[in-house]
């Protein structure tokens, strides 16, 4: 009786420790996970005091382009004589919105990983609009324009499979002027 009273205590110390183990291995994956988010917060932090300080020194675009836009122009779809204002203004639109705090582009040079990139919109925006996923949600866009409007001002209609879950969902930017949101989609249409 004694022997059997040793095995099961013998066996509950290691059931005990492998809990220990487990337990001790689900912490430190925890304190790597929160290291990396608060790094990753320190970067937006220090991102987004870069565009603030960047929005408080821009005044209104002029004519001709500047510099900048110069460089972005090379990165745009050439089958089309692009508005050079509208496109800037889009491009202050996109920068004032913070939009790439999340979203990751070349036109504008942001490295966002909270939202889907902003490469190559035309054509994901087609896919999307096309996609089962897409025609189950609530988005009724037909158009990449339609598409694009809806994602600014109702992103809750759809959310982009893979990003249900992100840390900050996308929020509806209804505080834009009809001009603005014209002028950011502009931007989004023409810009590679």
């Amino acid at each position: 009786m004694q022997y059997l009273f040793n095995l099961n205590i013998n066996k509950s110390s290691r059931i005990l420790g492998c809990v220990l183990v487990l337990l001790t291995m689900c912490t430190s994956a925890l304190f790597v996970a929160n290291a990396i988010a608060q790094e990753k917060e320190t970067e937006l932090a220090s991102f987004m005091e870069t565009t603030v300080e960047a929005s408080e020194q821009s005044e209104t675009f002029s004519t001709p382009p500047t510099e900048t836009t110069k460089e972005i122009m090379t990165t745009v779809s050439t089958d089309e004589v692009i508005d050079i204002d509208l496109f800037e203004h889009g491009l202050s639109i996109y920068k004032a919105s913070y939009c790439g705090l999340c979203h990751e582009s070349t036109f504008a040079d942001t490295k966002g990983i909270f939202g889907p990139p902003h490469y190559n919109v035309v054509i994901i925006s087609e896919a999307r609009i096309q996609d089962v996923n897409y025609k189950k949600s609530n988005g009724t866009a037909t158009t990449v324009e339609t598409y694009l409007r809806e994602s600014i001002l109702k992103p809750e209609d759809y959310v982009v499979p893979g990003y249900a879950l992100a840390r900050h969902r996308m929020p509806a930017y209804t505080n834009l002027t009809d001009e603005d949101v014209d002028a950011l989609i502009y931007l989004l249409l023409n810009a590679k």
